[in-house]
């Protein structure tokens, strides 16, 4: 591994040069805390993103597709040609933010400004100019708003996604403000399934009722995205260090190797995720049918499951490991995934497999980021600088890509399986018995490959052990004093 005093940059304080053994202890940790409140409130932003970006683009494919008859190949085309922005925004904006300079940060400005633009780009997508039926139209109107609702998306999430990196350093503390998050973060994720099964899928559903909810819910996430951003935690004496432009950002990037590996799991994940969420509706449109009540009764225990098997992995979560952790998890979802075509088509029978895909998200939720902040840990003792939003955009110039293959699979999957198209304001057509077994075969098959290949990606992930815990260690000494030669700086500049 190449050491900072052999880059050719020069950064801002160098890390301490004493030798990793003389920092390892009895323990593989050390004592750190971060204040309740500022957990609370970076799992309000990360929550209420993880709202609009759930619904806005995990339930737009089904909107367009469905409720507007948008040709699920025109849909395909919209999707591929959507992945050449999403890879580019992303890592130009994690740059820009990486350089902001402002009295309130580098992050706060971003979350605080740009929550009323996304609120309102959100409730454009539920809006379209084009009429049902006009497939020109809608092709233009959905890459459209899928490149406008995604950068502001982007301009937001890279902050939430990569925070924990710069609030935190131990895996503990990194853990415990992702339970927080999940705590928070639970009741979106019920919004995210419930609301989509009661008001928009079903011949009963209304698209008027259903507008009216987005407009609701914009304005309250977007309120509540902004006010979290008054009590957000980060360090402010990083935006005193010197950045990198943009080339040299990126070659510096792919030089930290973990990196390389965390990506090629991340890829697949991001891949899983996207059929999860995307695909979900059409499980439940066309495989299993629900109704409101009591059928949305039954995700009570298995949501009730994803929490008892997150307090479990956050209790042992020291003695497993972040990446051990991740592991089992994935295969724990792989096998729910892989069984989830023998165990019958109600949601009653299919309480194994889902259980089982239960673990999976708990232990991705809990080890996802925590994963992503050690590489950019690593990259610190590469670089000496922090770049938390540089690597969020790169892994999303590497990674998004996946969410339009992952659609544009899923969607080949139902066409050949027979998909009928519906017509503009005729009721939905009866779909051939195929269609359920193309939609089943697509949420199974995709997620499962998804899943094998990060387990053997993270195989080489080599950022974990008593070793690696004391270059944290090291790190986070480097922060205590740089938090304090920053504030002798301000006391010698008499702002404060």
């Amino acid at each position: 591994m190449r050491s900072i005093n052999e880059s050719k940059f020069e950064p801002t304080r160098l890390l301490p040069v004493t030798p990793v053994r003389e920092y390892m202890t009895d323990s593989a940790e050390f004592n750190e805390h971060i204040s309740a409140q500022s957990k609370l409130s970076y799992s309000i932003a990360n929550a209420t993103n993880g709202i609009l970006s759930g619904l806005g683009e995990g339930q737009i494919m089904f909107f367009y597709n469905v409720k507007y008859g948008m040709s699920p190949a025109l849909q395909g085309i919209a999707w591929l040609l959507f992945a050449i922005w999403n890879a580019l925004n992303d890592p130009l904006f994690g740059i820009i933010e990486e350089k902001t300079k402002s009295k309130l940060g580098r992050r706060v400005p971003w979350v605080r400004y740009g929550a009323p633009l996304y609120a309102i780009s959100f409730v454009f997508i539920w809006f379209p100019f084009a009429a049902p039926g006009d497939q020109v139209g809608l092709f233009v109107n959905f890459l459209v708003m899928l490149c406008i609702f995604d950068t502001l998306f982007s301009m937001i999430g890279l902050i939430t996604y990569s925070l924990p990196a710069e609030m935190a350093v131990t895996s503990k503390e990194r853990a415990s403000i992702m339970i927080y998050s999940t705590a928070v973060g639970i009741g979106g994720q019920m919004i995210g399934i419930i609301l989509p099964i009661a008001y928009l899928q079903g011949t009963g559903s209304s698209i008027p009722f259903w507008q009216l909810l987005m407009v609701i819910l914009a304005v309250g996430c977007g309120v509540a995205m902004y006010g979290s951003s008054y009590y957000l935690k980060e360090n402010k004496w990083a935006q005193r260090e010197e950045s990198f432009g943009f080339v040299d950002s990126l070659k510096e990037t792919i030089k930290n190797k973990p990196f390389l590996v965390f990506e090629t799991m991340n890829f697949a994940m991001q891949a899983c995720q996207t059929v999860l969420f995307s695909g979900i509706l059409y499980v439940f449109t066309f495989v299993m049918p629900l109704n409101l009540f009591p059928d949305v009764l039954y995700f009570v225990p298995i949501i009730g499951i994803l929490v008892v098997v997150i307090y479990f992995f956050n209790k042992y979560i020291n003695r497993i490991g972040i990446k051990h952790l991740f592991m089992y998890g994935c295969a724990a979802g792989a096998l729910g995934f892989g069984l989830l075509p023998f165990f019958g088509r109600s949601i009653a029978s299919q309480f194994i497999p889902l259980t089982l895909i239960m673990i999976w998200l708990a232990s991705y939720l809990l080890s996802g980021t925590p994963l992503m902040a050690d590489v950019i840990d690593n990259d610190e003792l590469l670089t000496g600088k922090r770049r938390e939003t540089t690597y969020a955009g790169v892994n999303a110039l590497i990674t998004k890509p996946s969410i339009s293959i992952a659609n544009w699979l899923f969607l080949g999957i139902l066409g050949i399986y027979g998909f009928i198209q519906s017509e503009p304001g005729q009721p939905n057509p009866v779909q051939p018995a195929s269609v359920g077994d193309g939609v089943v075969l697509a949420f199974s098959i995709i997620p499962v490959v998804c899943l094998v290949i990060s387990i053997v990606a993270m195989k080489y992930y080599n950022l974990d052990g008593p070793e690696w815990a004391a270059k944290k260690r090291m790190i986070q000494e480097t922060h205590i004093q740089k938090e304090k030669d920053f504030v002798e700086t301000l006391q010698r500049e008499g702002k404060i």
